[in-house]
């Protein structure tokens, strides 16, 4: 993109925070989804982005400050991206570019006469959601009302009809559809956070299924399907702690007012030995911890079952919710051998959970 902006006479800057001294003629933006395998359906909400929000904040910001956005989507499949195509003057469905990405300067970019090289004439293979709720839409459906049908994409000679105050109503969408959950670990752990062992020599991420060392081992573990779990044992050398974690806060504070519950699969394999704790830590330096160890215990070794504790415990703990950077701690300086897998926040089940504020 750089080479094709300078030959046609432009300057260009590259900015991977989009700050910038001296305001831009134009932004073009491009983000996406990070990249990910394939697995069992692994997210559980269509929105794009749902816990960090980073990327509409960025092109909101952009567009306060009267810069035109265009913006290049990364994705392998169709998102509910209402609010990113409200801040964007232009949207382009890259997908998955790969080494190719000049080809997409190709067609974004005009030659230094101001002619456009190539022409977009891609079209959508599927069906682009309007809503949360259309999980399942395909040409033929009775009640067919997607954003973009399948087969849809603008040239340069279309004109563009799509209005720029698409709904964006997330909570309308989630009262409609029923109680969404925010999936945090489910057969791996999801964007944004990842796995680290936190120990007295400092932390370490869990990049493999495997991780040992004196204190704590986090592998992986068979449930329902090959690794979809984790087993993690701590050895009570001293005090220790498995979190999910990211460096980038995420506001969970419509959960706490949702009644919701941090919920799991678990599977005592051996009954703790000390006090074992379980939280979340948020920024700058806060947390909110309860003690697990006689909900842990009342669970019958070898068998997986349902484990959770209300988010208002944790508030009350200490954790601002706003600003949530672990959502998943756990911690123990005893000895204890447990598998969890399928961590959610779930909205609804704060009076069900095993560890309540009343106990």
């Amino acid at each position: 993109m750089k080479a094709q902006v300078e030959a046609a006479g432009g300057q260009i800057r590259l900015s991977e925070q989009g700050e910038y001294t001296d305001k831009p003629d134009v932004a073009i933006v491009v983000y996406g989804e990070n990249p990910y395998a394939e697995w069992q359906g692994d997210i559980n909400s269509l929105e794009y982005q749902p816990a960090t929000r980073a990327d509409i904040k960025l092109l909101s910001a952009l567009k306060r400050d009267g810069i035109p956005v265009v913006s290049v989507f990364l994705s392998g499949r169709p998102l509910w991206v209402n609010a990113e195509l409200n801040q964007s003057d232009a949207f382009v469905a890259a997908f998955l570019p790969g080494s190719e990405g000049a080809g997409v300067a190709d067609v974004l970019l005009t030659d230094a006469e101001g002619r456009a090289q190539y022409d977009f004439v891609g079209k959508l293979s599927f069906s682009w959601p309007r809503d949360l709720s259309q999980v399942q839409l395909n040409v033929g459906d009775k009640e067919y009302d997607p954003l973009f049908a399948y087969g849809y994409g603008l040239s340069y000679g279309d004109t563009d009809t799509l209005a720029d105050n698409l709904p964006e109503d997330r909570a309308a969408f989630a009262t409609a559809m029923g109680p969404v959950p925010l999936g945090i670990f489910e057969s791996r752990v999801l964007d944004p956070w990842s796995m680290y062992a936190r120990t007295p020599e400092g932390r370490v991420a869990a990049t493999t299924n495997s991780l040992s060392d004196a204190w704590i081992s986090i592998t992986g573990h068979d449930y329902l399907l090959q690794d979809d779990a984790r087993r993690i044992a701590f050895t009570g050398r001293g005090k220790a702690a498995a979190q999910i974690a990211s460096d980038m806060p995420v506001d969970f504070s419509g959960f706490v007012a949702s009644d919701a519950a941090l919920i799991m699969d678990l599977r005592v394999n051996q009954q703790p030995e000390g006090d074992v704790e379980l939280g979340m830590h948020c920024l700058p330096d806060c947390a909110g911890a309860v003690s697990v160890t006689d909900a842990m215990a009342k669970k019958p070794a070898g068998q997986w079952q349902k484990f959770s504790v209300d988010m208002t415990c944790l508030v009350k703990a200490g954790l601002q919710a706003d600003r949530v950077s672990a959502p998943f701690v756990l911690s123990s300086a005893g000895t204890l051998d447990i598998s969890l897998a399928n961590i959610q926040l779930m909205p609804g089940k704060a009076s069900e959970a095993d560890v309540r504020c009343s106990e």
